[in-house]
């Protein structure tokens, strides 16, 4: 009998920690913790759509930085194979309790870390994000001065799982027609 139960706890935990392949959350976020100069920003809430394939992952957007870096209206993923992302900080690690990945990406002397967490029982997701602008930063600055030019923020929210990838067609859509909506505003 106890052979049975391990075998059966064994199998249990091996089919919850298959991989997160052509599998989305739709998480709703909260920021938690904030320093610097954004702390107004603890509060702000916000919905995010992240889609799994292929071990990769991404986070579904569109963004008037993204027009202005020529990605075009169509936002990101474009499709949910996600074949068209070459670069290793798309991947993802899955374990039996968490999925987990980490983003850097530097733009001119401006730089960002995103360190992102799923606890795959309960679906909170944890993410971090830091930033900083090197050119600030002076040679005989010591650690402490330039920790402290660092924006930091901390976000953690409850995610629901979907398989298709219509959640993340229709999020793009609604994102665009906002975009086009605020730019019709434009004055000039």
């Amino acid at each position: 009998m106890k052979y049975l139960l391990a075998l059966l706890f064994l199998f249990s935990n091996y089919c919850f920690s298959k991989d997160a392949d052509n599998k989305g959350l739709d998480c709703n976020v909260e920021i938690t913790e904030s320093s610097n100069k954004l702390k107004k920003d603890i509060g702000q809430k916000k919905r995010i759509i992240l889609w799994f394939n292929n071990g990769k992952v991404t986070q579904a957007r569109i963004s008037q930085l993204m027009l202005e870096m020529g990605y075009g209206i169509e936002g990101l993923p474009k499709d949910k194979s996600l074949n068209d992302f070459k670069y290793e900080d798309n991947n993802y690690l899955a374990n039996p309790d968490f999925l987990t990945w980490k983003r850097e990406l530097k733009f001119g002397d401006i730089a960002w870390i995103n360190e992102w967490k799923v606890n795959r029982k309960t679906l909170i997701l944890s993410h971090s994000y830091a930033s900083t602008d090197y050119k600030e930063w002076k040679n005989n600055m010591t650690e402490e001065q330039k920790m402290k030019l660092i924006h930091k923020s901390f976000r953690t929210g409850q995610c629901t799982v979907f398989t298709d990838f219509k959640v993340v067609e229709k999020y793009l859509e609604e994102k665009k027609i906002e975009i086009k909506k605020s730019m019709e505003e434009n004055k000039i």
